[in-house]
């Protein structure tokens, strides 16, 4: 439980809240800093690899950056990341 929230109430009545947005706001930071720390490793990665990697890695935090500019709310909003910040996040990960 945390928030307040449990599992099963959650899912009896899925809908956004403050204690929810709570949560997802501490789970999109701690997924920011896991990103931050995974930099380094993907640099060590064989060179034939790291593209595809890093390209995951940008994008789910691209992802993550639209749950936040949507209040956190991924329950009645899709997050979508629009396909030229796409094109850019891809990008980026090849010059990468």
């Amino acid at each position: 439980m945390s928030a307040g929230i449990t599992p099963e109430s959650w899912l009896k009545d899925p809908r956004p809240s403050p204690q929810l947005s709570s949560v997802i706001a501490r789970l999109l930071a701690e997924a920011d800093r896991l990103y931050k720390r995974a930099d380094a490793g993907i640099g060590m990665l064989p060179s034939a690899c790291r593209p595809s990697i890093n390209a995951a890695r940008l994008l789910y935090a691209g992802i993550g950056g639209e749950v936040e500019r949507n209040g956190h709310d991924s329950v009645t909003r899709r997050a979508v990341v629009p396909k030229s910040r796409k094109f850019a996040l891809l990008a980026k990960a090849v010059g990468a």
